[in-house]
């Protein structure tokens, strides 16, 4: 059974930094839409009714957990949910590609006694998927005249085949006989290449024998 995504925010008060552990991992990610289980470590003395958090990417607020969402007692166990699924992230993220991540300030502030508590930064990974999105419809399966409507259909279906059977044999194909104005063809019995002498104005045969080549006129 699947449960909430949770994020252990370890703050360091002397550098307002903080460490970020995502399900119990370092190397988890929060994810767009996500509403968010959170819980501050190392807070001190600061109170979990003056504590503000904020996700802020170049001057405009994305997510908090206003005044009032923290609750309990520091500095291990103050606990807030934090909503991801805000007009305001969605918006940052609706050009992106799939797994695309984005690095947004983490701020903590304690609203009472105007005091910094984290100034850090977090990555939240993108959610392509929205409940708002329309259902899928379903395509109407391909049959067989798709491919090849019956009036233009090859001789014998899928038995048909271009080696020693019912389609032309393709072995003619292989040099063309004839390209107008080129100076190659292939030879009348299709074994041999044939080149045109542009000073002598003849065709002749090209063969190798021996290790050299030499022409023979046709």
């Amino acid at each position: 059974m699947g449960t909430k995504t949770t994020a252990t925010i370890a703050c360091t008060l002397t550098t307002k930094k903080a460490t970020v552990s995502v399900n119990s991992s370092a190397s988890g990610l929060m994810s767009l839409r996500e509403t968010v289980a959170v819980t501050l470590t190392g807070s001190g003395t600061f109170g979990a009714a003056d504590l503000v958090l904020g996700l802020v990417d170049n001057g405009t607020l994305l997510a908090t957990i206003a005044q009032g969402g923290f609750t309990g007692t520091g500095p291990s166990s103050i606990t807030g949910d934090l909503n991801l699924n805000t007009t305001e992230l969605v918006a940052v993220f609706s050009a992106d590609v799939g797994r695309t991540r984005r690095k947004v300030a983490l701020c903590i502030w304690d609203i009472t006694n105007q005091a910094l508590v984290i100034n850090d930064y977090v990555e939240i990974l993108n959610n392509p998927y929205s409940t708002d999105m329309d259902d899928p419809a379903a395509a109407t399966p391909i049959g067989h005249g798709d491919y090849a409507p019956i009036e233009n259909g090859v001789t014998n279906g899928d038995a048909h085949t271009h080696q020693n059977g019912d389609g032309a044999d393709l072995s003619v194909y292989y040099i063309k006989r004839n390209i107008s104005g080129a100076n190659f063809r292939l030879s009348s019995d299709g074994l041999n290449l044939e080149f045109y002498d542009v000073v002598r104005k003849t065709w002749n045969t090209v063969l190798l024998a021996n290790g050299s080549f030499g022409s023979l006129p046709v």
